[in-house]
């Protein structure tokens, strides 16, 4: 027996009402149970963990999908976000919880490319992916039309092998992209999502390292071609604890 708040969906706008003494037994269902204090104490321990190695952690606001839990990791120090789709990074900027969102994943159509862009009128730093010439070419064109610029990652592929470009190949691919003008090339990321195969932490530790080994060549490609990336970023649950580790990731704010 224990006093909580639940909630109800009632037409176009939630409804909440306070609950006492409910037994967890009798909760409508489905329903989401949060531990807060273990919430609290695992942001912290997260926040602490990067900032013990000189680290910026900007969580993917996917993992929650809560705008009070991103309050309580921008009270930890995380001052932006990474989004799986423009949706999220909507609700983080107009809820006012942060103005620097990075997208996860390519913009590539007409209706998600203008809410990006009125998301950038409206004095937000959005930061997209590209890992390829068409993609560019699209995001150039579209943001144009509107007399905007955009600030954009190049995303690397480490061994997932879902989206991103070869390691090699990364500072190539940048000097192509120079010919479009307001785009703005700001650093590279990845994502070991291979890491989620792993069967023990052994083999985790071990995507994370070769990961930055990989990140390490990405980022001399760039420097053969006379590009500094300003962000070098990396990220997955399993490998967290040994990326933070690693020296190619720099303390770079957004």
């Amino acid at each position: 027996m224990f006093s909580f708040k639940i909630s109800s969906f009632n037409a176009s706008e939630y409804s909440f009402y306070s609950v006492s003494k409910l037994n967890i037994y009798e909760l409508p269902t489905p329903v989401a149970l949060v531990d807060l204090d273990r919430v609290e104490r695992n942001v912290r321990t997260a926040a602490s963990l990067a900032r013990s190695y000189g680290k910026h952690l900007r969580p993917m606001f996917k993992t929650t999908k809560s705008s009070f839990i991103a309050r309580l990791q921008r009270g930890a120090g995380s001052d932006g976000f990474l989004c799986s789709g423009v949706a999220e990074a909507e609700v983080l900027v107009s809820k006012g919880v942060t103005r620097t969102v990075m997208f996860a994943y390519p913009i590539a159509d007409v209706w998600s490319l203008s809410r990006v862009a009125r998301l950038i009128e409206g004095g937000a730093r959005v930061i997209v992916r590209v890992d390829n010439l068409r993609v560019a070419e699209f995001l150039s064109n579209g943001l144009r039309s509107r007399g905007l610029r955009i600030k954009y990652c190049v995303k690397v592929d480490v061994g997932y092998g879902r989206l991103g470009v070869r390691p090699e190949d990364v500072g190539l691919l940048v000097r192509k992209l120079s010919r479009f003008s307001n785009l703005e090339f700001v650093g590279i990321v990845t994502h070991q999502g291979n890491a989620y195969r792993a069967r023990n932490p052994g083999e985790v530790e071990f995507v994370a390292r070769r990961s930055a080994e990989l990140m390490e060549l990405a980022v001399k490609s760039l420097r053969k071609y006379g590009f500094e990336p300003e962000i070098v970023g990396t990220g997955s649950t399993p490998t967290f604890r040994f990326d933070v580790r690693e020296g190619i990731y720099p303390l770079i704010p957004w």
